[in-house]
């Protein structure tokens, strides 16, 4: 079986059984705008991702589901990329974007009982990632028959702290750390590596059940 389509299968199935498992448990909707910049990772031999790419602003949003007072699961999408800084690294130019979408699990652990509820949210997903020719929504970026993408596994940890606004909303600030697999060998690009990622957002929870 296509790697991509295992992955796929798998984080289809976590969201499959975590549904089947929430039934009517409350639940709630969760929305984020959040700065993303490179941690660090090779590019190839000569420069790092961090010195490569410039932050940008992303998209977050998710389903999360109550299983106690101190546990809730997550289902959510990142929408999010990055712009290329110069001309430097052919085939990329400074017009050329890393595209990273990306589509995850994760459980939380919070005091949903307090007004002002610290939590930690690790968690796993997948990324179909890609350096693009224009911005996020333009050709991925081709070599002969080679294209400057894959669909890698990345493990994520976030720590944030909701304020409780009402019984049907709440405000949060969040910070994340994301660790990509992206170690791959191109025929133009044969050392790129693993790579991490900073988000720091903010956002709101809609409750959709009384809490």
């Amino acid at each position: 079986m296509n790697k991509k389509w295992f992955l796929l299968f798998i984080f289809t199935g976590i969201a499959g059984v975590t549904s089947l498992y929430a039934g009517s448990n409350p639940y709630r909707i969760r929305v984020q705008i959040f700065r993303i910049q490179s941690a660090g990772g090779p590019y190839d031999g000569t420069i790092n991702m961090k010195n490569l790419l410039d932050p940008n602003y992303g998209f977050n949003a998710g389903i999360q589901w109550s299983f106690s007072d101190y546990l809730m699961v997550e289902l959510g999408f990142d929408y999010c990329w990055m712009y290329v800084r110069n001309n430097l690294h052919p085939p990329l130019t400074i017009e050329s974007a890393f595209y990273m979408p990306a589509f995850y699990a994760a459980p939380i652990l919070i005091h949903r009982e307090h007004v002002i509820k610290p939590y930690l949210r690790p968690g796993i997903g997948v990324s179909p990632w890609r350096f693009t020719q224009k911005g996020p929504t333009t050709d991925t970026i081709k070599i002969e028959d080679e294209i400057f993408e894959k669909f890698n596994v990345f493990l994520m940890i976030g720590f944030g702290c909701e304020f409780k606004l009402s019984d049907f909303i709440s405000f949060f600030g969040e910070g994340e750390y994301k660790y990509l697999f992206s170690e791959q060998s191109f025929s133009f690009n044969p050392v790129f590596g693993n790579q991490s990622f900073l988000q720091i957002g903010v956002g709101f929870m809609i409750h959709l059940e009384r809490e």
